[in-house]
């Protein structure tokens, strides 16, 4: 059975750490971090949402657990804070996205209860042949 994807939330902007990338010339990826480190699931279901998102500018977003590092053009540097605004309306999104995803996964212990009933039926009926 699927396990549970765990949810996660912004809980921070590292001020310190700017990083250099030859991947994403010009840009300064610096950290967001998470609450959590929700997983590998989790983080395709965030580039999911992050790609379709109806907004022109995208910045490139690495997930690295509990941390998003995202490459960001100085130029833009005015449209930062709205910028991190929406990427916790994606992270918001990807966490309802997984909510409704294992809101469908089947009751682990109404499952298992069911086939130990259909055993029990199975036992009766070798008992009786017996």
């Amino acid at each position: 059975m699927p396990d549970r994807i765990l949810t996660a939330q912004i809980v921070g902007v590292d001020p310190e750490t700017l990083e250099v990338s030859d991947t994403f010339p010009g840009t300064y990826g610096f950290y967001v971090r998470l609450s959590r480190d929700p997983g590998a699931e989790w983080a395709a279901e965030f580039e999911g949402i992050y790609k379709m998102a109806p907004r022109a500018a995208r910045p490139p977003v690495v997930f690295r657990g509990d941390t998003l590092c995202v490459y960001f053009l100085p130029a833009y540097i005015q449209e930062l804070t709205e910028y991190t605004g929406f990427l916790t309306d994606i992270v918001t999104q990807t966490n309802q996205a997984v909510e409704c995803r294992n809101a469908v996964l089947p009751d682990d212990n109404a499952q298992r209860e069911t086939f130990r009933e259909l055993l029990r039926q199975l036992a009766r009926t070798y008992q009786q042949t017996r």
